[in-house]
């Protein structure tokens, strides 16, 4: 049973490790309300002040997820790299473009990588390529703005859009116009010795945002 003692809990854990501040309590997690919300990694900091058991499984949820994250990275890079060789332009979402603002990026959870085409004229090429190098499309395509492939136990979406079409013409031009991408739009980041091309700042927060409500009608909303 997950109460709001339970939810507070791991919110001030959270801070702890977000922020930097100094635990003096033993702290009592919930871990599965922190599993639910894939934020387990994050708790790694303060796995000194939890009980034996949680500090073990705190310490594998951190392990795995810097396995993790390290490999979807490659693949990121290495896909990032065959398509520009082949002169595709993408940027890349979420995953380790967002994970450059946490404090330690390794602990963002991320379960796919997602890439956007510059030029949405593009993805015939993309496609076939991609096909080319082994990559293949998954069985069952469940949206019209992205394609789904499979890479070595990866998940990738291509992405022709940035989310799906809502139900308001007049909301579809205008983001397609917002994410009308030029040079301007993109920036450059370096994470762990690597750099991605991705949306600038403001476009990066729109993007999220515009997710976090695609989700919310569409698919389910977590944390």
């Amino acid at each position: 049973m997950i109460d709001d003692k339970d939810r507070l809990n791991l919110l001030n854990a959270l801070k702890n490790c977000i922020c930097g501040t100094k635990v003096t309590d033993n702290l009592d997690i919930n871990l599965t309300l922190s599993g639910r919300c894939s934020v387990t990694s994050l708790l790694y900091p303060i796995a000194d002040y939890v009980d034996t058991e949680s500090a073990r499984a705190i310490a594998s949820s951190a392990e795995l997820s810097v396995n993790r994250f390290y490999k979807l990275s490659y693949v990121a890079r290495y896909l990032i790299d065959l398509l520009k060789q082949n002169g595709i332009k993408v940027v890349l979402l979420k995953g380790p473009s967002t994970c450059s603002y946490y404090p330690i990026p390794e602990y963002r959870a991320f379960g796919d990588v997602d890439l956007l085409l510059c030029d949405e004229g593009d993805y015939e090429r993309a496609d076939k390529l991609l096909a080319e190098h082994g990559i293949v499309r998954t069985v069952n395509q469940d949206s019209h703005h992205h394609t789904s492939y499979l890479y070595d136990g990866v998940c990738i979406e291509l992405h022709r859009k940035v989310v799906r079409a809502f139900a308001r013409q007049a909301v579809n031009k205008r983001i397609d116009a917002l994410f009308k991408l030029d040079d301007g739009k993109i920036s450059y980041k370096t994470i762990i010795g690597c750099e991605y091309p991705v949306l600038t700042a403001d476009l990066e927060l729109l993007y999220m945002i515009l997710h976090m409500i695609e989700h919310l009608c569409n698919s389910g909303f977590g944390i």
